[in-house]
């Protein structure tokens, strides 16, 4: 985590790694924060953005879910093109709360055949 934010997180947190060679060009994953919310983010180089990252988001996504997770909120960086799309079609939903200048969004699990 250091090496590719150059800070650690303080929090535990669980996720991948993405690499090319031996240079750390992503990594996404969950937490906890210390209002107990399950926060998921994602972070890639620019250069190395790929439409295919969605397939992994959307198994972390599932995971979460397939582990009893009802909620997990992130928020949405309006200056990286097609952000929100993104977060949409991964099921999240945007929300009036606001942290650090960002939006924060959420997703919720379905519940009995109900949809999000």
């Amino acid at each position: 985590m250091f090496q590719f934010y150059g800070a650690r997180l303080q929090n535990p947190w669980e996720g991948l790694v993405a690499k090319i060679g031996n240079q750390i060009v992503g990594m996404g994953g969950v937490y906890a924060n210390e209002a107990g919310e399950v926060v998921a983010f994602l972070d890639l180089r620019k250069w190395a953005r790929k439409p295919s990252v969605y397939k992994y988001a959307f198994r972390l996504i599932n995971e979460m879910k397939s582990r009893g997770c009802d909620e997990v909120v992130t928020s949405c960086d309006k200056r990286i093109p097609r952000a929100s799309e993104f977060l949409s079609r991964l099921g999240f939903k945007p929300t009036d709360r606001e942290e650090a200048g960002r939006q924060v969004w959420i997703w919720r699990a379905e519940k009995h055949g109900e949809k999000q």
